[in-house]
């Protein structure tokens, strides 16, 4: 039904009485539609009315085209105006995005999350940082160190840190024995 019919079957789901099958329903028709027609899926989420059910659909669609299509799935965060109510926002919203991105491109992830207003800008550095020192760590340093705003780059290095003490505890130390003493 959701594959012929994703926005009866939608209205249906939101009706649902118990709030966890609700929600269950919900999430699985949207990730359906978004891998068959991500383009729809955003359409329609976009003109639902503001609220907590737009909030939990919207986060749904970026999620589902965040491994597809990072950049469209940042370009809808952006012209969503979902609120905060629901979600820890914008992290919910910015961590599919980026963690997806940063595994296929860390750079062009970067690039992207250097354009971002301060707030959203930090998060997805953040994100970037853990997800990029899980593939290699002394790039994602590399470009940690680049940051120039001080706290946005003693944040991305904590995350690459504390990423790369989990996965290569030896080499993390070792990295952190060749700083210079005082230097970040």
């Amino acid at each position: 039904w959701a594959d012929i019919d994703p926005q009866g079957a939608l209205n249906f789901a939101n009706h649902l009485s118990n709030k966890k099958d609700r929600r269950t329903a919900i999430s699985v028709i949207i990730s359906d539609w978004t891998a068959n027609d991500a383009t729809a899926a955003a359409a329609w989420a976009k003109q639902l009315r503001a609220g907590p059910f737009r909030n939990e659909v919207l986060h749904d669609v970026i999620t589902g085209m965040a491994g597809v299509d990072p950049q469209a799935a940042l370009a809808l965060y952006r012209s969503s105006g979902a609120e905060p109510a629901t979600f820890e926002y914008p992290f919910q919203l910015l961590s599919p995005i980026f963690g997806a991105w940063a595994e296929k491109d860390p750079i062009e992830a970067a690039q992207a999350a250097a354009q971002l207003p301060l707030g959203d800008r930090r998060i997805a550095r953040e994100i970037i940082a853990s997800s990029w020192a899980g593939i290699d760590p002394q790039a994602a340093m590399a470009w940690a160190r680049t940051i120039p705003n001080s706290d946005e780059k003693n944040l991305a290095i904590q995350n690459i840190l504390s990423q790369w003490s989990r996965t290569d505890p030896a080499g993390a130390a070792e990295w952190i024995r060749q700083m210079p003493e005082g230097s970040a």
